[in-house]
Formats: C-alpha cells, sequence, structure tokens
C-alpha cells in the first residue's frame, strides 16, 4: 500500500499492483441483504394483493389467481422449484464390471456424443482462418 495525496489534501491509501484492500467486500458466507430484502418485499405484496385476498388470501391466494388467470406465468415460477435431475440410465451396469472400450463406447451408443465433430480439441485453430506467425 502506498499513500496518496489529492488535490483537496486528504491522504489515501492505494493498493499496488495485485494488492487488494483490506476487509474490501463483502465477508465470506455473509448473506447478500439485498435479495433478502427484495424477497420479503415481494412475499408481502402478494399476500396483501386484491388478487390474493379474491382467492382465499396469502401467498398461497396470490399463486392460485397466477394459476387461473395467467398459467404461463405460473408454469415458469413452478419450473423454478421443480429440481432439474437427470434419471440415470439403468441399462447400463456400473463402469468398474465393464471394459475399458465399454465405457468408452457407451455415450456414443445412447446418443451422448456428436460424433461429427472431429476428435481435435475445440481450442486448436486450424485452417485458412489461423494466424501467421511474424518473423522479426
Amino acid at each position: 500500500m502506498r499513500k496518496i495525496i489529492t488535490r483537496k489534501g486528504v491522504e489515501l491509501l492505494v493498493p499496488e499492483k495485485g494488492e487488494k484492500h483490506p476487509g474490501a467486500g463483502r465477508p465470506k458466507g455473509a448473506k447478500n441483504v439485498m435479495t433478502r430484502e427484495v424477497k420479503k418485499a415481494i412475499l408481502l405484496a402478494a399476500a396483501e394483493s386484491q388478487h390474493a385476498k379474491d382467492y382465499g388470501g396469502g401467498v398461497a391466494g396470490y399463486c392460485t389467481y397466477l394459476a387461473t388467470e395467467h398459467p404461463e406465468a405460473f408454469a415458469k415460477l413452478l419450473a423454478r422449484l421443480i429440481p432439474r435431475k437427470e434419471e440415470p440410465d439403468k441399462t447400463l451396469e456400473p463402469a468398474a464390471n465393464r471394459t475399458a472400450p465399454e465405457v468408452r463406447t457407451a455415450p456414443i451408443a445412447r446418443g451422448k456424443v456428436d460424433m461429427t465433430r472431429g476428435t481435435q480439441s475445440s481450442n486448436v485453430i486450424d485452417g485458412p482462418f489461423k494466424k501467421a506467425r511474424r518473423r522479426r
């Protein structure tokens, strides 16, 4: 850290390149207060909405209103709550009981690998667009 003095005479500590201000930012593991407050406000607004009162009151009443009057919006909310979990392929035995070639070819057999692409890594540039190196 080095000290600098501004035009107005205020002393500031400025970190050197690669250094960080000590104690800057949110402490590790601390919750984002703004997100928590916004969630509370949204739930409160939903619970006190006239639509919620017409459908039984509270957040459940507002969700009922959404489900009946705006199903596409309710479906988006519902999709956020349902966990996305792929079912394991039960037709395959564990990899420990299979040979190495069987393990390598299993994704191809299930259609999980696109065989139309080359085997070359995607970060390798090859072709007429490759930049030529200049020699000095």
